[in-house]
């Protein structure tokens, strides 16, 4: 197991396996194991099911086990383990009653009171093992690029749910107010760029751009699509249909509030590479939601999703205005 290579925001450090390159391990938080059980219940609510096609792939939960092969080398392995909890029940025909149980059952799930891990986690007999943290299994956003580049873009407002202590709900609003978050709804969290002229990469991180002004904000998300020959309006294209069809999805669900989540934009850097993408007619990009610590069902339909469609339109009209400028 190693350091993943290409995380750009985040607080806990990823893990990769290059035997599984098409995976990525991320440390288990309660509240977002929650979230994506939830996701994949069988009786998820119809008007969330859309958000799927947005989420990287969850392949479950994975325990990290590390094995000393001699004093001075360890081997570590990933093992999925599974998971004991309630059973979620079955659609009875009634979609009101179908919601308010799912709604409570996710309720339930975000303090681990509806879901025990199996008796394994607890002691491992095995000698010369020593069991670690356990994580969650995601899908690789980046496995289909041979030069990824990356953005994470952090959405909404408010970045703190309802159990934040009065302390916390401080730090995230003065947070908010001295970067782009409050006026603007979004707010960059650190990116790799791939320099296509030099052939290196580039990476600044969210420290840096949690200082931008009304002015940094679209020179920086300008850098993030410059590969050092020109701006990759084509990937700009492809993105902004996605982004616009993200939100039209968030907009009809009034189920949750996406506190604290992050779009990640993401794409090829290589020119030779995207060549042969868009004559194979594959995607040259793509656009995922990311981190559900703080993600919470609504205590009430009407409440407002606080600045998440509100960000993701600065996003899309920000972008809207490189492919202007870029044409004049």
């Amino acid at each position: 197991m190693d350091v993943y290579p290409y995380q750009v925001g985040g607080h806990g450090l990823l893990q990769w396996d290059v035997r599984e390159p098409n995976r990525l391990f991320k440390p288990v938080i309660q509240k977002e194991l929650a979230f994506y059980l939830s996701l994949h219940s069988s009786i998820t609510p119809d008007q969330i099911i859309p958000l799927r096609q947005f989420l990287p792939k969850f392949y479950g939960v994975f325990q990290k086990s590390i094995r000393a092969l001699s004093e001075s080398t360890v081997a570590s392995t990933m093992t999925q383990i599974e998971l004991t909890q309630e059973a979620p029940g079955n659609a009875n025909g009634d979609p009101s009653e179908n919601v308010a149980e799912w709604v409570e059952q996710y309720s339930k799930m975000r303090y681990s009171s509806s879901l025990s891990l199996h008796p394994t986690l607890k002691s491992n007999s095995e000698e010369g093992v020593e069991s670690s943290p356990l994580f969650i299994g995601l899908f690789d956003v980046n496995a289909s690029w041979s030069c990824p580049c990356a953005l994470d873009v952090k959405v909404g407002t408010r970045h703190y749910d309802d159990d934040a202590t009065e302390q916390k709900r401080a730090r995230h609003i003065s947070k908010a107010c001295a970067s782009t978050t409050a006026q603007f709804g979004i707010r960059l969290c650190g990116m790799q760029t791939f320099n296509a002229e030099l052939g290196t990469t580039d990476r600044i991180g969210k420290l840096a751009q949690r200082k931008l002004d009304t002015e940094g904000l679209p020179v920086h998300l300008r850098h993030f699509f410059w590969n050092g020959i020109e701006l990759r309006t084509d990937v700009i294209r492809e993105i902004l249909p996605m982004l616009k069809e993200l939100r039209n999805v968030l907009e009809a669900q009034t189920l949750l509030s996406f506190y604290s989540s992050s779009v990640l934009i993401a794409y090829e850097g290589s020119i030779e590479r995207t060549k042969v993408l868009k004559e194979n007619g594959q995607r040259i990009a793509s656009i995922w939601m990311i981190d559900f610590a703080h993600t919470q069902p609504r205590r009430h339909a009407e409440d407002n999703d606080d600045g998440v469609a509100f960000g993701l339109l600065t996003l899309i009209s920000l972008l809207e205005g490189l492919l202007q400028a870029s044409e004049d």
